[in-house]
């Protein structure tokens, strides 16, 4: 065996070591992404059953809610001002970037509010569509571990 022989297969175990921790992390990543899924799931469904119970936890998190769009709402104007308060103007584009980014937070945050009134009113139907995506990902889940 000569040294370009062994520099070649040094190459090819190095490379098969290299792929093979690149898929473990990426399985380990993938999992845990997976079950942080499944229990966003058993929140929602837990969240939602609550919420329907009780007035008080419909109020309550009604007024979360809120609070948490006017508080973005508020970020998001801020930002400009204080980068023009403290003369920075438009360094780097960073006070419309960031207001841009506090934006989109607003519209996702209300979007979530909002689908969540629309499975109260649809519970049964919600109640099913929860389950039936928390088995999707149960299912990869558990493909991924085999």
């Amino acid at each position: 065996m000569n040294e370009t022989d062994l520099k070649s297969l040094l190459i090819g175990i190095l490379g098969t070591v290299i792929v093979m921790a690149f898929v473990a992390a990426y399985k380990k990543t993938r999992a845990k992404s997976l079950k942080d899924d499944i229990d966003l799931i058993d929140f929602e469904i837990e969240h939602l059953g609550k919420i329907r119970k009780s007035s008080v936890e419909m109020s309550r998190s009604s007024f979360k809610g809120i609070f948490s769009l006017f508080f973005l709402f508020g970020l998001a104007n801020l930002i400009p001002n204080v980068f023009d308060l403290a003369g920075l103007g438009n360094l780097l584009h960073i006070p419309q970037i960031t207001s841009l980014i506090l934006w989109a937070a607003f519209v996702g945050v209300a979007y979530r509010w909002w689908k969540r009134y629309e499975n109260l009113k649809n519970y049964q139907e919600a109640i099913v569509e929860f389950e039936k995506k928390r088995l999707v990902k149960e299912s990869k889940l558990k493909k991924l571990r085999t």
